[in-house]
């Protein structure tokens, strides 16, 4: 709880002046688990599902100075942490098991979420939203 969302928090709120003296953006990198079940554990779920909304009340209380929006991936497919947790065995029995339900056939990898951030950096009419990176399995969910 304390890293992926009053991380975000504090640093939203160093971090603000800046991007209001330049109109510029923040962008969260939040996950795929705030928006439904799963992942590791059920702190990490309820935080990062928290960091969405603190992105929302940021979008709202920012505006028109700074936008603010996240990135929601699903399962990154080269995030060597992962294996961790689980063992590599494991790991790679969920990520193939993910790849099937996913309509896209493939998951996120890391280049990927830098470029929605980048995206999002750069897009001056939207505020507040996440952009999910999961290969459109929330459409199939």
């Amino acid at each position: 709880m304390d890293t992926n969302l009053l991380g975000a928090f504090h640093c939203a709120r160093a971090f603000a002046p800046a991007p209001r003296a330049s109109r510029g953006a923040i962008v969260d990198i939040a996950s795929i688990t705030g928006y439904r079940a799963g992942g590791s554990s059920i702190a990490y779920g309820v935080s990062k599902a928290a960091l969405l909304q603190l992105t929302r009340n940021l979008a709202v209380a920012l505006a028109p100075e700074v936008r603010v929006n996240a990135v929601a991936p699903g399962t990154v497919a080269a995030t060597r942490w992962q294996p961790g947790l689980h063992g590599e065995e494991e790991f790679a029995r969920r990520a193939a098991k993910e790849r099937e339900v996913v309509p896209l056939g493939r998951t996120a990898e890391p280049e990927h979420v830098a470029q929605a951030a980048v995206r999002l950096l750069g897009m001056e009419l939207v505020t507040g939203e996440a952009l999910i990176l999961d290969g459109g399995r929330h459409v199939v969910y």
